[in-house]
């Protein structure tokens, strides 16, 4: 199935993080607040919003998504 598609990218964090997660929102800024240790799937649902990205890099390509959707991302 086709859909939209875009390249996320952000500012590294500072200090010396082991990696970032990344949560998508539709129609809003994601507003759910992840606990620290915990390991998160890609695709998985965290309150208002779902796992877009886990990993050490600054950017990402975020695919396959449903078209006429406005998507917030937060860090």
């Amino acid at each position: 199935a086709s859909g939209s598609a875009t390249t996320v990218s952000f500012t590294a964090a500072t200090g010396n993080p082991d990696g970032y997660l990344v949560l998508r929102g539709n129609g809003a800024t994601p507003t759910a607040t992840p606990v620290n240790g915990t390991t998160y799937a890609i695709g998985s649902i965290l309150g208002d919003a779902s796992v877009a990205y886990t990993g050490p890099s600054f950017s990402f390509f975020d695919g396959g998504l449903p078209t006429a959707t406005k998507y917030y991302y937060a860090v």
